[in-house]
């Protein structure tokens, strides 16, 4: 009887290397799918509609320029969702030097690639979860443990480099990080990328 207890009993652990059985394995696989599905869904009901072959430089350039203080809202607006459905932000920002000239679109390029990461961080944060922290692979942790000790410093450089590259945004989303340090690192990372970027534009429309 007590060997048939204790095979019962190991049972769990010789499986657990084949499928998620804690509680939190389990839970993160759940809010993960669950944000595969959203995001998914989002993304068909766009391209259903055509609405994702729209969001182009000229057509945002346009709303910009023609519409006035709305054209800066849906600019915002489709920053935002762009971001969530991993479109380059590289349009949007092009799109706001040309209609407004290279300080004040990279004030308005800068300004909403940052609340854009930040609404994309509350978005994947709600539905995935930290999810990483469920991950026991050793590389993973390694990966990771620059963002627990110096949260702020590793997201500047990465933003730095990446600026705000949607697939990052989930990356950091799903870790431990708190959204204090995303959105501070985000904001210090982001300004002197997005600054060559506008000056690149700028000066590539002076040549034209």
């Amino acid at each position: 009887m007590d060997s048939g207890h204790t095979k019962v009993a190991e049972l769990p652990a010789e499986v657990d290397g084949i499928l998620p059985v804690s509680a939190k394995k389990k839970s993160a696989l759940i809010r993960v799918l669950l944000l595969v599905f959203v995001v998914g869904a989002m993304y068909a009901v766009a391209a259903y509609f055509g609405w994702l072959e729209h969001i182009t430089k000229d057509n945002v350039r346009a709303w910009m320029t023609q519409a006035g203080w709305t054209g800066i809202g849906l600019y915002v607006l489709a920053f935002v969702v762009g971001n969530i459905l991993h479109l380059p932000s590289n349009v949007f920002l092009a799109a706001a030097v040309l209609s407004y000239g290279f300080g004040q679109g990279w004030a308005i390029g800068y300004s909403t690639n940052v609340l854009s990461v930040c609404i994309s961080f509350v978005f994947v944060r709600t539905l995935g979860g930290r999810a990483l922290d469920a991950v026991e692979k050793p590389w993973v942790k390694r990966a990771l443990l620059h963002l627990d000790t110096k949260p702020i410093r590793t997201i500047a450089l990465l933003r730095t480099m990446m600026a705000g590259a949607p697939w990052l945004n989930y990356l950091l989303s799903m870790s431990n990080v708190r959204m204090r340090d995303y959105a501070i690192g985000s904001a210090i990372g982001l300004a002197p990328h997005l600054l060559v970027l506008c000056l690149l534009v700028d000066w590539f429309i002076d040549v034209l």
